[in-house]
């Protein structure tokens, strides 16, 4: 019997309330769902901002195109650095960016930032269509005059230049994230309280019962109609338990006296 009754209590102390319970796993699957969408959503991001980069980058090439021809004629003019650099703060372009304009022939014609012509086929593929590295992508835009090509210019960028997102917006990001996840849980935290308090009342008032406490009362009132229904079927077990207490005291009083007048 001791045996049974330290298992019974050793038993009791792994269980938690319900308020720890729902709330814990509440918390761990509200957090694993949106952790899992913001991952989902900043690799979105990456990929439209990166979109985004490659069509600038694109839109650049052209108007430098539109620069170097001067009236049929593939000619690079002075202020076209300046140019350039006005463009990267414009467009909020990174350093790491480099501009190529080839000639009709392939030859290199200009480069920002300079580089020779061995350099340059390092840079670009056999085809002069797109990057050599697989770690840069190249925007093109053809120096055309009359439906005769002229040349070609090119606007490389890295890939992580181009995925790349401002350290305040991945704190903005992270704080949101973190606020999301903490108004959820207190949101669920208040609901399981609401939930759990008369559910203890009616437990404490078991407790009660099972060591001849009759006399019990529940004062709780749920506008919920699964709980209301609970507290009143208790409160009327409790009720009829306690006349049935009494009417066995009547009865065991009535016994004991007709056995003294015997």
């Amino acid at each position: 019997m001791l045996q049974l009754k330290r298992m019974k209590l050793r038993s009791a102390e792994r269980r938690t309330s319900i308020l720890t319970y729902w709330t814990v796993r509440y918390l761990i699957l509200i957090s694993v769902g949106l952790v899992a969408a913001a991952l989902l959503t900043f690799w979105w991001i990456r990929q439209e901002a990166t979109s985004n980069r490659l069509q600038t980058a694109g839109l650049l090439a052209q108007e430098i195109a539109d620069q170097v021809n001067d009236s049929g004629v593939l000619a690079v003019p002075p202020n076209l650095g300046p140019l350039i650099e006005d463009r990267k703060r414009f467009f909020n372009l990174t350093n790491d960016m480099c501009v190529i304009v080839t000639g009709k022939d392939g030859g290199l014609l200009y480069s920002s930032p300079s580089m020779d012509e061995q350099r340059m086929r390092q840079e670009l593929n056999e085809d002069l269509t797109d990057a050599r590295s697989p770690e840069f992508k190249a925007a093109s835009a053809p120096v055309s005059s009359g439906g005769k090509l002229l040349g070609k210019v090119f606007v490389l960028q890295s890939k992580k230049s181009l995925s790349y997102i401002p350290r305040e917006e991945v704190i903005f990001f992270s704080v949101l994230l973190l606020a999301l996840i903490g108004l959820s849980w207190l949101t669920i935290y208040l609901l399981s309280r609401k939930l759990a308090r008369p559910i203890q009342r009616v437990a404490a008032a078991a407790s009660e019962i099972s060591l001849g406490r009759y006399d019990v009362t529940l004062n709780a009132e749920a506008k919920e109609r699964g709980i209301h229904e609970l507290l009143g079927s208790f409160r009327e077990m409790a009720g009829r338990l306690h006349q049935l207490e009494h009417s066995r005291s009547l009865m065991l009083a009535g016994v004991s006296m007709s056995l003294r007048r015997r």
